[in-house]
């Protein structure tokens, strides 16, 4: 059981370098194939009331730049592939972040991104949406944090467990980690009268050859997302495995939710599955 095709999402960001050293290390692990994916978006071009367009020397500015751009990231893959002495394929489209994203996730077991920068900061190149990608790609989604405080991803991993499909599905899906790992550590936020579910995932994970230890802890819905990274960083978990979104992207908008606080505030791998 491991993954064999890994997606790393590529771009000249500054934190693209840190995403594929993690990836690297997964591949390693799973002997895996590592795809690096450049997505070209057209640049936006504005167009007046009467049906004129930007002038050539504009055009011209954001060829360059796209150009530049896409060499920048070529660079940080090669170096990459020379730190980690594994092969990475290159992969450029020409397409909108998410959907060339989306597109590619259906030939890969595992896609790899970053957590997002402000989005107002406009000095960056732009970003796809981690929650976008989570909810449309019918594959898990590993996002590196910002500052990354992990020295390794999979070794002792946190998993944020509550009896939904969503949990239900992240569980399974990251069995490839969690059969390799040297710990799993199983937190029910308030499960109250189901207390016995986790019992029930111990048991089946055992028969995977996975031994976890279940660790109920008192609070709410409302205040999952710190329960876990707090639990996580008193186990000193390297990864979180967690369903995503399992209330609408408006509730999470509006009220807030247990996915939002996590990629808001995670400092360690995050694995997500919706």
């Amino acid at each position: 059981m491991s993954y064999k095709d890994i997606l790393v999402y590529t771009d000249p960001g500054p934190w693209c370098a840190s995403r594929f050293d993690l990836a690297a290390d997964l591949a390693r692990a799973h002997d895996a194939h590592l795809t690096a994916l450049y997505v070209d978006a057209p640049p936006y071009t504005p167009v007046d009331i009467i049906g004129t367009s930007v002038g050539d020397a504009v055009k011209q500015w954001q060829a360059e730049l796209r150009r530049s751009r896409q060499a920048q990231a070529k660079g940080i893959v090669d170096a990459a592939r020379q730190r980690s002495g594994r092969e990475i394929e290159w992969h450029s489209v020409e397409d909108v972040l998410e959907s060339g994203i989306l597109l590619h996730s259906c030939y890969s077991d595992l896609i790899v991104m970053s957590q997002g920068s402000n989005p107002f900061n406009l000095s960056e190149p732009l970003e796809p949406s981690v929650a976008q990608v989570c909810l449309g790609a019918g594959r898990p989604v590993v996002v590196v944090p910002r500052d990354n405080r992990a020295k390794t991803c999979g070794e002792n991993v946190l998993v944020a467990w509550k009896a939904t499909a969503q949990a239900t599905r992240a569980l399974h899906a990251a069995l490839p980690i969690l059969v390799r790992a040297r710990s799993v550590t199983i937190v029910e936020v308030d499960p109250g009268k189901n207390r016995i579910a986790g019992a029930e995932i111990a048991r089946h994970l055992a028969r995977h050859g996975i031994k976890v230890t279940v660790k109920p802890v008192a609070g709410s819905d409302a205040d999952a997302g710190r329960v876990v990274l707090d639990q996580a960083g008193q186990f000193d978990a390297d990864l979180i495995v967690s369903g995503a979104y399992g209330h609408s992207r408006l509730w999470e908008m509006v009220v807030g939710g247990t996915t939002r606080h996590l990629l808001e505030h995670h400092r360690i791998p995050l694995f997500l599955s919706n």
